[in-house]
Parts: structure tokens; sequence; C-alpha cells
């Protein structure tokens, strides 16, 4: 049995795991007090994410929807496979109620987009994923510093952020090299802890890692569909200024570049366009689905299709994607297929879960240790 305590910028959540009759699932409790008497709650949703998502699309949400127990108290017991993991978020309802009724795409997006209160991920169900992600006592700790696109030091608005670099605890030459799409998302959920402790363990040498969270100042979706974006902030700008600054290898066997989501699809289009800068690519629930909209972006068949017709580079690749991605999943299929008839060295992993970096802090560690 399993307590914590989640805040949500003023919200307050308890959440009890404990075992159930069936040895491969547990029972977890979500419980939370009205805070606000004066405006009380029409309905409040856990949102686990996909598991909701996928309820709502099915209009059975009630499952995720918290009983009222008088006294301004909510609970909700949920029955979770052993080895599933989730991300979660707290969605308090003023306003109108949810239970019972179909609820259209563009009231879900507006459900959660006023109440974004999101949950660490679950403790107590299988964690062998997260074995690396979590801060150790005593583990010596790289040093991160911010850049701006340009490289120089900077600690300005987020937008003007261009990229974190992580050097390892500790003196060296010759650092292998990590590069590492939407880099706010992983320095908030601590991904240099995952470097430390991988690197403390021998699982990979110690290495360089940048986190991107801007490429010119572009929007998340412009700038990971468009090679004229991401491809030139790679390959002419950020690549050069790292070799200049720092103690990196130019080797592409010794060059990840990692991606989620869109992330991964630019990714693939790297190793694909430029095996002889950055030979070891690492896709996680990769976007291999998306069509181009305009003639600027990359298309994922397009980039199945190359992959199967052009002669094989010497590249390497690790992807995953989970089980509760629908269509996303089978072009992560389609994607592992083409690669491996064509003699690719790729390490492919699926997962009981949905589109979610609960899953892919761990898979990343994973990811790490097969390419390097």
């Amino acid at each position: 049995m399993c307590r914590k305590i989640d805040r949500f910028k003023g919200y307050e959540l308890s959440v009890l795991i404990a075992a159930a009759d069936d040895p491969l699932f547990r029972t977890v409790t979500f419980t939370w007090v009205e805070d606000d008497p004066g405006n009380p709650a029409m309905d409040v949703l856990i949102r686990l994410i996909r598991l909701a998502d996928r309820a709502r699309e099915s209009n059975s949400l009630d499952r995720f929807l918290m009983d009222h127990g008088g006294h301004g108290t909510w609970s909700k017991d949920v029955g979770l496979s052993v080895d599933f993991r989730c991300s979660y978020q707290l969605c308090v309802l003023r306003d109108e109620p949810i239970r019972g009724v179909g609820i259209s795409e563009e009231r879900w997006m507006l459900v959660f987009a006023m109440t974004r209160r999101f949950g660490r991920e679950f403790m107590g169900i299988r964690g062998v994923r997260l074995f690396w992600s979590f801060r150790r006592l005593g583990c010596s700790r790289g040093t991160r510093s911010v850049k701006g696109s340009n490289g120089h030091c900077h600690a300005g608005r987020a937008r003007d952020v261009g990229f974190h670099v992580y050097e390892p605890a500790g003196e060296g030459t010759g650092y292998p090299l990590l590069l590492m799409f939407d880099g706010d998302v992983w320095n908030g959920i601590d991904g240099a802890s995952t470097l430390d402790n991988l690197i403390a363990e021998r699982a990979i040498p110690p290495v360089i890692a940048v986190m991107v969270e801007s490429m010119y100042g572009a929007e998340r979706e412009q700038s990971l569909t468009q090679p004229d974006i991401f491809l030139k902030f790679l390959l002419d700008d950020l690549l050069l200024f790292l070799s200049a600054n720092y103690s990196v290898m130019n080797d592409p066997a010794k060059t990840v570049l990692a991606g989620q989501s869109l992330g991964g699809l630019a990714a693939a289009y790297a190793g694909l366009t430029a095996p002889h800068r950055i030979g070891r690519i690492l896709t996680q629930s990769g976007s291999f689905w998306r069509a181009r909209k305009s003639p600027e972006e990359v298309d994922a068949e397009e980039i199945l299709a190359a992959f199967a017709s052009n002669a094989k580079a010497d590249l390497r690749f690790y992807h995953d994607a989970g089980l509760l991605e629908g269509n996303l999943l089978d072009k992560n299929r389609d994607l592992h297929k083409v690669l491996s008839a064509k003699g690719y060295d790729v390490t492919n992993r699926e997962f009981p879960g949905g589109h979610d970096c609960a899953w892919w802090r761990g898979g990343l560690a994973d990811g790490l240790i097969a390419l390097l």
C-alpha cells in the first residue's frame, strides 16, 4: 500500500494505491476536498492520460469522474494493471457538469485547458522503467547552462531560450553527444537526473547533452515539421557551436538525436538526410502518421518510403510507442518493418501506456543504453 499527496497549484489530492483481488491489478483511490465552497465543483475529473481520453471518445467517461461523498469530499477508485503508468490531471469543473453527457472535442479541450493541473507519475505500480529517472542521494550531478539561440549565456524569457547544455560531473574530453528536442519538457521533469544515474552506474559513458527549447523562436509544430528550421538549426548552428565550445566527438556513431511525438518524426528525417553527422536516432511515440500540411513540411509516408528505397546508411535506431496510441502505434510498427527489412540495427519497444512522458522518461534511458 502506498499513499502520497500531490499538490496542484493550491489543490491537494490524496492518492492511495493498494493491492486488488487480482494480483495483476491495483486499486488506485483518488480523494479531493472542495476548496471553494462558495463556488462548488459541479464535477471533478481525474484525467489519466490517454485512458480518460479514450473513455471520452466512447462516451464512457463516468469511470473517471469522482463521486461526491458529502462535506465537500470527492473520491474515486480506479482499477489499473500493475504495469500501467501515466501522468494525470485534476480537472475541477465549476461551470457545468459533464457526467452522463456526450462531450465534444472542443468541450474536452476546454475542460483540461481551463484546469490544467498535472500530477506526477504513479508510484507503487511496477516502476521498473523509471529505475533511472529519479534523483539519487550521493550521485554526482552534472551541471547545466542556459543558452540563447546564438549560443551565448541567456536567462531571458522562455521564448528566448535556445537550449540547455548538460555537462557530466568530473573531468574528461571527447564526449559523446546527445541532442534532445522539447528541452522545456525534459528540464521540467528533471531529465538531467536520468543522465546522472546512467553515467554513475556506467550504463552509458559520460555525455554532453543539449536540451533544445526553441529554434529561431518558431512555434513547436512549425519548428519540428519544417527541415528548413530544425535541420538548419542542428547542422548549421548548434553542432558547429558545440564543436567549437565543448569537447564533443564529431562522430555520427557517438551522436544521438532524441525526439518524442513530432520530435521523433524530425529525428527520423534528420537521420535520413544527415547520417554523416547524426548516426543514432531515438524516437518515442513518433508521429509517423503525419502527412505534410504545406510544401515546407516533412511527410511521414515519404520518410518511410525513402528509408525503404535509399541505400542503407550507417544508422542505428531505438524507437518505442504505447499500446494505447492507436494509429500512431500502427505507424511505428510500419517504421520498424521498413527499417528491419532494410537491415538496420533497430530496437523496438512497446509499452502499456499512451502518449505520455511518464513512459518516455524510462524509454529515454532504455534508448540511450541501446544506442551508446
